[in-house]
């Protein structure tokens, strides 16, 4: 990735100035969309934790938002509701990302029945560790077990 470092905010001259819309964007759109786009996702508050917030696109898929401090963006009082979010989006491990530029990029609709309890946030991605992990353990575990019965002759009205 390319950077460009100035030293001075002298070094910088504008030209111009130019309104960008954000793109209307699904939550399965936003895998595919190119790091630093500018998008507007909806959906439903289904959780919080810390700078980091849940949604579920209008799609069905779970989007995770995040406002960093110097944003000014507090997710404290926001109990659950429909939402519309603007932000940029930034691909990390984790997956896509939305992160607010300002309380101008936040529009929630509360509900006043329910109220959502903070809670850490569930991956998108389903992890396949789990699944290597249990059959590198049971493998191992299967390949002990025929070692010491064969060293044991326990094993001897076995054909192999």
């Amino acid at each position: 990735m390319e950077r460009l470092k100035v030293k001075a905010s002298a070094d910088i001259v504008l030209t111009g100035h130019v309104d960008i819309a954000p793109a209307p964007t699904s939550g399965a759109e936003l895998a595919s969309i190119p790091h630093g786009t500018l998008v507007s996702v909806s959906g439903r508050v289904v959780g919080k934790d810390g700078d980091k917030l849940a949604l579920i696109a209008d799609d069905g898929t779970a989007i995770t938002i995040v406002a960093y401090k110097k944003t000014g963006v507090t997710w404290s009082s926001i109990t659950s509701g429909n939402a519309i979010l603007t932000g940029i989006v930034r691909t990390t491990a984790d997956g896509p990302r939305i992160y607010v530029r300002s309380q101008d990029d936040v529009h929630v609709t509360l509900d006043t029945n329910s109220v959502i309890s903070p809670t850490k946030l569930a991956n998108k991605q389903l992890s396949t560790s789990p699944l290597v992990g249990g059959g590198l353990l049971t493998g191992s575990l299967g390949a002990l077990g025929t070692w010491y019965a064969k060293s044991r002759n326990l094993l001897s009205w076995l054909p192999f």
